[in-house]
């Protein structure tokens, strides 16, 4: 059995069908090549930490196009579940069968520091499980030990309200659960979220990150 193992969660790369919030700002074809390098970005965190990672993909059909952008020598597997409580349930149950620590981050995070996966992982050495609360009121990241998984946190939630993290830490409390917290990050979600992101990270060196390189260029024309 493995020690750990990271799951990221990515939707087919379709133009129209990712970041519609920052579409209506950037356009269809710039919302898309956004999202192929947050999700190039976000892999590119896990190698840096060494984290053996699986690729979690939505719609289950989307395997041929997924596979071809993201090449053979990454483990990809479909979400299976009606809605993303379930996905995100049922990915972690399946790994947590393989690996004693699962972590579970969307593809909305390219700049985060890989320390950050690490102490998620660690976290996990001395609790039942881990999260990172967005500033929006979600979170970035979820992981269980393969003792302590469960379906509560993923049941009746609204995803993408505000509350989610403190619905989430309102369950780990009933369920008695220990947590691990980590510090809040920032997803991209909106054009505003982007804006934000770009100034912080002006100092990024050239090639580092293709998200930045990418709003450099994005940005130079508007």
């Amino acid at each position: 059995m493995e020690e750990r193992r990271l799951l990221v969660f990515v939707r087919s790369p379709e133009k129209g069908r990712v970041k519609r919030r920052i579409a209506a700002f950037l356009g269809d074809d710039a919302a898309l090549a956004l999202y192929r390098c947050f999700v190039e970005d976000t892999l590119g965190l896990a190698r840096q930490a060494a984290c053996p990672f699986t690729v979690c993909f939505h719609p289950p059909e989307a395997r041929p196009v997924v596979e071809a952008w993201l090449g053979p020598e990454v483990r990809c597997v479909p979400q299976m579940g009606k809605d993303l409580g379930e996905r995100m349930y049922r990915a972690l149950c399946k790994a947590l069968d393989e690996a004693r620590r699962v972590v579970l981050i969307g593809s909305d995070i390219p700049g985060l520091p890989p320390e950050m996966l690490l102490e998620a992982f660690a976290g996990l050495e001395t609790h039942d499980a881990v999260i990172g609360p967005s500033v929006d009121g979600g979170y970035y990241l979820i992981g269980f030990t393969s003792e302590a998984v469960l379906p509560a946190p993923f049941e009746a939630i609204g995803w993408g309200a505000p509350d989610v993290f403190r619905s989430t830490m309102d369950i780990f409390q009933e369920k008695k659960l220990t947590v691990h917290i980590l510090p809040p990050w920032n997803d991209l979600d909106e054009y505003g979220d982007l804006e934000a992101f770009y100034a912080s990270s002006t100092n990024e060196p050239e090639g580092r990150l293709r998200t930045v390189d990418l709003l450099r260029s994005l940005f130079r024309k508007a």
